[in-house]
């Protein structure tokens, strides 16, 4: 008999503004306190002592997937910045949803890519799961934006939703976004105009997802 663990999720949702456009009714919103978020699952007990042939196969491909963002994160120049064969999924996944609505699609965002995957990789390194980094600095998603772009727009709004399950998987990974009512809200946003998706794969298959949302007028 094969036994097949079945997959932890949880995931988090948070939206943030800066300043004020001018043709905007909008008012100034200030970032409301983040609530605590509870550290991932530990990953499903596999009774042979290894990985299973899933988990095995996903931690391979996030290995690679890791080296090579990892690559490309390094570089000062931002524009080299390609997504992943994940990230991508998950870009078009969404473009999908906001067609079937008549929302405008959002591109892909280099910076928004880089602040995600960086934070993904924070979480699975510092063994938390949340929208607040215990790194001084960049401990909120519009402190992690502002501090990888190095200029102060006139105005700013940041999404950013967060995933974590024991296994990889986009398609889990939307399906459980799309299914969550604040995930949802950031993922169907008319006034967003960019994302970046940022994931994660540790040795022991572990996947984490980062989605970095903005709209910017410099």
């Amino acid at each position: 008999m094969i036994w097949t663990p079945l997959p932890v999720a949880a995931s988090l949702s948070t939206l943030l503004f800066w300043g004020v456009p001018s043709d905007s009714a909008l008012p100034a919103v200030q970032p409301a306190p983040l609530a605590a978020a509870p550290a991932p699952a530990p990953a499903p007990f596999v009774p042979d002592g290894g990985l299973s042939a899933d988990a095995a196969a996903a931690a391979n491909a996030g290995a690679a997937a890791n080296a090579a963002a990892g690559a490309i994160s390094s570089t000062a120049n931002v524009a080299l910045v390609r997504a992943t064969s994940d990230e991508q999924e998950f870009l078009t996944l969404v473009n999908q949803e906001r067609a079937a609505r008549g929302l405008s699609p959002l591109r892909f965002d280099p910076l928004c890519t880089q602040v995600a995957r960086r934070h993904s990789r924070d979480m699975a390194d510092r063994n938390y799961f949340g929208h607040e980094s215990p790194t001084a600095g960049r401990r909120t998603p519009m402190q992690r934006y502002l501090a990888a772009s190095g200029r102060q727009p006139q105005y700013l709004v940041v999404g950013e939703n967060l995933f974590y399950c024991s296994m990889a998987g986009v398609e889990r990974g939307h399906r459980s976004l799309m299914a969550s009512e604040g995930h949802r809200r950031n993922l169907l946003d008319p006034r967003y105009e960019a994302v970046g998706v940022g994931t994660y794969t540790n040795a022991q298959g572990e996947y984490w997802v980062t989605q970095v949302f903005v709209k910017r007028r410099d």
